[in-house]
């Protein structure tokens, strides 16, 4: 078979090998979302994607979380012309979590989808502060 659209008969493409630049993080309420669900899927082998299970459509642009809720974050990598960069299974993120604040529900096969419950704290007559840096990635 000979296509006359492409000269040489060949298909033409450029690729680019970019550096990784920036991180970008963003976070979901998906309580009722992960309550009705129960468990989500997650392969040992290939990357699973919380939010297409979790049906997450729009992301919070604020940082500030209910306790008893679950929220997922979702790790987003960038190149210096803040192009974003695809996600392969040969790609690990490592993260600290503070686990005084927050509970590790799941995380998919590389690390770049998180599922976290913060956890309710009893409140004595001390003031309750913001904690700046619970979660790094």
């Amino acid at each position: 078979m000979f296509d006359q659209r492409f000269s040489n008969n060949t298909a033409e493409t450029d690729i680019q090998i970019v550096e990784p630049f920036s991180l970008q993080l963003q976070c979901a309420d998906v309580t009722s979302a992960f309550e009705a669900k129960g468990k989500l899927e997650n392969s040992k082998t290939k990357t699973s994607s919380f939010e297409e299970q979790l049906g997450v459509e729009t992301w919070s642009q604020s940082w500030i979380w209910v306790e008893g809720k679950t929220y997922i974050i979702k790790v987003l990598l960038f190149d210096r012309d803040h192009n974003p960069i695809i996600l392969s299974d040969n790609v690990e993120f490592s993260h600290f979590i503070d686990e005084k604040f927050l509970k590790l529900i799941d995380k998919n096969l590389i690390g770049s989808e998180l599922i976290v419950k913060v956890d309710k704290h009893d409140h004595t007559d001390e003031p309750v502060h913001a904690h700046k840096s619970i979660v790094k990635a």
